[in-house]
């Protein structure tokens, strides 16, 4: 997500087709731009103030959720190979991976399991959340998929004779 909007801010990749053919040019063989043959597709507005608030807030949230979920992995890993394979007096919490446990301090290992508890919980609720504001309200996440209504009214047009 970091990359795409590092590419969509240089203006070398875009979230949307029409946005993408508002920046192409066709070139004959000798490289002068040919006319377009049709007018592009308008970049359409997202849509009301409230729905564009709902899908801003989804993004945080699920940015939120995956930050957590690879800085637990790093955070496991880092504290674990620094861990002690025995008990000190500073390094008393256990750690388990692959069947050898090392020891960590108690700071390190509430961070670790709250980090691991946000993205263990938070996943599966962005990822539901996700599904009911794009296809049960109809607030488009993704641009190329279809809601629930849209495919309802696409679907019983096509049955129509």
């Amino acid at each position: 997500m970091v990359f795409f909007g590092i590419l969509s801010s240089l203006g070398i990749a875009y979230s949307s087709e029409a946005e993408f053919l508002a920046h192409c040019w066709t070139m004959d063989r000798e490289g002068r731009e040919i006319e377009r043959l049709s007018e592009l597709p308008e970049v359409q507005d997202t849509g009301p103030s409230w729905k564009r608030t709902i899908r801003s807030a989804y993004g945080v949230a699920f940015l939120a959720v995956w930050l957590a979920f690879v800085v637990s992995f790093y955070d496991f890993g880092k504290s674990f190979r620094s861990g002690s394979p025995v008990p000190t007096a500073t390094q008393s919490e256990p750690l388990e991976q692959g069947g050898e446990t090392h020891y960590v301090t108690p700071a390190q290992k509430k961070r670790i399991d709250f980090l691991q508890r946000v993205s263990f919980i938070g996943m599966p609720m962005v990822i539901v959340g996700g599904v009911v504001l794009h296809f049960l309200l109809g607030i488009k996440l993704y641009d190329n998929t279809p809601t629930l209504a849209e495919y309802l009214s696409k679907r019983t047009h096509q049955l129509k004779p």
